[in-house]
């Protein structure tokens, strides 16, 4: 199939943009909203972003929700057809040429959209809803047995921060290496619950949420884990999305393939660090946090 620039003209589709008077759609995502699927692959392509390319919707989501792919990143390489798109959609003057055009959209946005959040650590990415998707592999039935471990961290609609760490759990019987391909001899010289979990605990400063996939069993996992190290577990609420998808897009079965299947995204299932991120886009799909709460507590 022949490339396409994602700074082409896309003539032939119709800007669509979701009115909400409460809010500003972010620059980033109006510049993504104006491409055709075939300009979203490119950028797919370009970024490394794993995404489902069959779906413009998928694609869509995934660069949206990549804390690493600034504003400035998308809108640079766009002509100036596509840049008189954007102005439109965000309710900036559309006139002027390409370089005129670039600048009035930049000199408008938040600092975090030109130059990352991260980098930044602006006041506004600090004031953004915090939430943090987590996943646990355990090596037998016991919930102390924790083998593995992720965390994603979630500010406003962008991925901040990864962790995932393999864990040796208090005894050498795995019994459920066939789901997850952990064995004995990969963890035992990793360190303990006690001694990972004060590393990853920063990630959850700020957060207002722990999301999990079945979250109950993680929820146990992790205070049987923190009880057993004698740490204080996190006193954060723990939200489900496998509730929130029943609510939100009426599905069964629920599993996490199944929802992922149906929202595009991509997964290693029962790899934690997959999972976990797997659930940060499902909270992020269903509008974020505050939408999350709202449709889970029906």
């Amino acid at each position: 199939m022949q490339e396409v620039h994602p700074a082409e003209p896309n003539r032939r589709r119709l800007i669509s943009l979701r009115e909400d008077g409460a809010r500003r759609m972010s620059l980033k995502r109006a510049a993504l909203e104006v491409m055709a699927r075939e300009q979203l692959a490119w950028y797919v392509e370009e970024f490394g972003v794993r995404a489902d390319r069959r779906s413009r919707e998928a694609m869509l989501n995934a660069l949206v929700h990549d804390g690493e792919i600034t504003a400035a990143a998308v809108l640079e390489p766009m002509y100036e057809a596509d840049l008189k798109r954007v102005c439109h959609a965000v309710g900036l003057s559309p006139t002027g040429r390409r370089k005129a055009l670039l600048e009035r959209l930049l000199a408008c946005s938040p600092i975090e959209e030109r130059k990352g959040s991260r980098e930044e650590g602006s006041a506004s990415a600090t004031a953004a809803p915090i939430f943090v998707a987590l996943d646990f592999e355990t090596a037998d039935y016991g919930r102390d047995s924790a083998c593995a471990v992720a965390l994603v961290r979630v500010e406003g609609d962008s991925i901040t921060r990864r962790a995932a760490r393999l864990i040796r759990p208090p005894r050498r019987y795995f019994e459920f290496t066939y789901i997850h391909g952990i064995t004995w001899s990969q963890v035992k010289d990793e360190p303990s619950f006690g001694e990972v979990w004060p590393e990853l605990s920063p990630l959850l400063d700020g957060a207002s949420m722990l999301v999990a996939h079945n979250a109950s069993f993680d929820r146990r996992v992790l205070e049987t884990c923190c009880e057993a190290a004698r740490l204080e577990a996190p006193a954060l609420p723990f939200e489900c999305t496998m509730k929130l998808a029943r609510k939100v897009w009426s599905l069964r079965p629920t599993r996490l393939p199944d929802v992922c299947r149906h929202l595009g995204i991509p997964l290693n299932h029962h790899d934690a660090a997959s999972d976990a991120e797997a659930c940060a886009h499902i909270v992020l799909a269903a509008g974020g946090p505050q939408k999350f709460r709202e449709k889970s507590r029906r």
